[in-house]
């Protein structure tokens, strides 16, 4: 495919290109295939194409369309979603390119005074044990200037929006969620590793 080839939709294709989402031959074969069928789409036409192909996530292309297409792959990690921000970064729901396994990602701010090396060490510590309450780090790295870490995705729902769409807690099952975090805190703590920030919306 030629850039001539591309019409309105240039811009948007060399970004999703530049993005290292999608190999380029692939890329330009569904590409090449809907300017085809619609010769004068502009780029919008085209993102929502990619999303109904499921080789977009709404999020990519939302984020290719404003112009953001750099940070989407970081390291192995293939960002999907934006799922919550943190007093450190922004948390995307990820997939990996080594294991097809999903990931909560956390990127940090380009200004973040982070210690690469104070990170990969707790990586590490969280290799030496595994509980039900505790979620790892598993990976940490640097990619595009930018710092991630990553953990295995847990879906759920966290403590403080249960409490927002369901009230208060019955005693016993606010006893049961303190004792299964104490428990968690007690295992990363005989591995000299802590939280430092739990609070509902971390549960």
């Amino acid at each position: 495919m030629v850039t001539s080839d591309l019409g309105a939709c240039e811009w948007f294709v060399w970004d999703l290109r530049r993005s290292g989402l999608i190999d380029r031959g692939p890329l330009d074969q569904i590409v090449g295939e809907f300017l085809k069928r619609n010769p004068r789409a502009e780029a919008p036409a085209l993102a929502e194409f990619l999303v109904d192909q499921g080789t977009l996530t709404t999020f990519q292309a939302e984020r290719i369309l404003n112009g953001k297409s750099q940070g989407l792959v970081l390291g192995p990690y293939v960002l999907l979603d934006a799922i919550g921000a943190g007093s450190m970064g922004q948390v995307y729901k990820a997939s990996s390119k080594n294991d097809a396994g999903f990931y909560a990602v956390k990127v940090l701010p380009r200004r973040s005074m982070w210690n690469v090396r104070l990170a990969r060490r707790q990586v590490r510590s969280f290799g030496s044990f595994t509980h039900p309450a505790v979620v790892p780090f598993v990976d940490v790295g640097t990619a595009g200037g930018l710092h991630y870490l990553s953990w295995p995705l847990v879906e759920g729902s966290t403590l403080e929006s249960v409490i927002q769409h369901h009230g208060k807690l019955a005693p016993n099952l606010a006893a049961l969620y303190a004792v299964q975090v104490a428990q968690g805190l007690t295992a990363a703590h005989q591995n000299n590793l802590f939280h430092g920030l739990v609070k509902p919306s971390n549960v």
